[in-house]
């Protein structure tokens, strides 16, 4: 679960250019956009 967790964290941080955004609202940006979300984890 961890892992899973760390993997969100780094996509949120690698994606969101500005580093004052939190976590908690790019995971509420990504469940309204869950084409996003999907598209982050199949492209290499």
């Amino acid at each position: 679960m961890a892992t899973l967790r760390n993997l969100a964290i780094s996509l949120i941080r690698t994606t969101y250019d500005n580093p004052t955004t939190s976590i908690a609202s790019a995971n509420r940006a990504m469940t309204r956009r869950p084409t996003k979300a999907i598209k982050l984890l199949t492209t290499p």
